[in-house]
């Protein structure tokens, strides 16, 4: 399942690329964030099925720290790469 959404996310940014047109990038977009929620979503089951019940809190704990210090910190670093850049 990983493997699959991993894919299929990359393909969907390369049709957001190659194709010129607004709907290709609007399905392209609809397709890579639903592509990207799968591992969101099944990551949880995975962590039950790999930790006990002590290491999972932790595990998990990391995990949603992660993803929310990933979404705190994208966007600054974004805004100085396209300042770098001049975009």
């Amino acid at each position: 399942m990983y493997i699959t959404s991993s894919l299929l996310y990359c393909i969907s940014c390369i049709c957001i690329a190659a194709i010129p047109h607004v709907a290709g990038a609007a399905l392209g977009r609809f397709i890579s964030g639903v592509m990207s929620a799968v591992p969101s979503v099944v990551v949880s089951g995975s962590v039950e099925d790999m930790y006990n019940m002590k290491d999972r809190v932790w595990m998990m704990f990391l995990w949603a720290s992660a993803t929310t210090l990933g979404m705190l910190l994208g966007p600054i670093y974004g805004s100085y790469v396209s300042i770098y850049l001049g975009w």
